[in-house]
């Protein structure tokens, strides 16, 4: 999520992850990887989707004040 200015402004971000394995919806995940210079087109909006190669990947905990 980006936020400006609070909580309520804030929108997603969609960042694709090569070699990652898949998740259930709401997981909440560390990541260490590194930019691909490549890009998917958002089906929703057409933006363009940037690529992390994924090294690992840790689920963690939901932060306790997960939006700000």
């Amino acid at each position: 999520m980006i936020l400006t200015c609070c909580a309520a402004d804030g929108r997603p971000v969609k960042i694709a992850m090569k070699n990652a394995v898949e998740l259930p919806d709401d997981t909440w995940v560390e990541v260490t990887g590194s930019y691909v210079d490549s890009t998917v087109a958002d089906g929703v909006n057409g933006e363009k989707i940037p690529f992390l190669d994924v090294e690992s990947m840790v689920e963690v905990s939901q932060p306790e004040r997960p939006y700000e």
